[in-house]
């Protein structure tokens, strides 16, 4: 692509750096899906992934039951969080007789969590919501 000298003699502004190494690192997520069954989680996989992701306009406030998915350091500190909605209730239907019958059943539900790729960020840390203290559902070690 070519750029042209403007009219008024000024140099042209170079375009060819659209997107810095900065904005490349704000834009790059882990994902991490895991499964959950009742209060057991395992790990089913963790990649990068690169895209122009934003914030939640509304900041998801902590309830019991909810899943706590936070990114800590070495040190044990978190570095970045983010809450699920409880997915360990699934729908089954069940076709019968010619009647639809739907009900819920508890089951092992994949979840997926995309927190920012921090560089000082060693393991993902699963939890439960419990109003008191969190109960650890599991760890995971994180590879780069």
């Amino acid at each position: 692509m070519e750029v042209a000298a403007p009219a008024n003699d000024m140099a042209a502004a170079d375009t060819s750096d659209v997107h810095p190494q900065a904005d490349a690192a704000a834009n790059t997520r882990l994902a991490i899906r895991f499964l959950l069954d009742g209060n057991r989680v395992s790990l089913a996989g963790m990649s990068r992934v690169h895209g122009r992701f934003k914030d939640r306009r509304v900041a998801r406030v902590a309830y019991p039951g909810m899943l706590r998915c936070a990114l800590v350091d070495a040190d044990g500190n978190v570095v970045a969080e983010e809450l699920l909605i409880e997915p360990d209730r699934t729908c089954g239907v069940v076709l019968g007789n010619a009647a639809l019958e739907s009900g819920f059943r508890r089951g092992p539900v994949m979840c997926q969590t995309r927190l920012p790729d921090a560089p000082g960020a060693v393991a993902l840390r699963v939890s439960r919501i419990t109003g008191g203290d969190d109960v650890l559902l599991g760890r995971f070690e994180i590879t780069r």
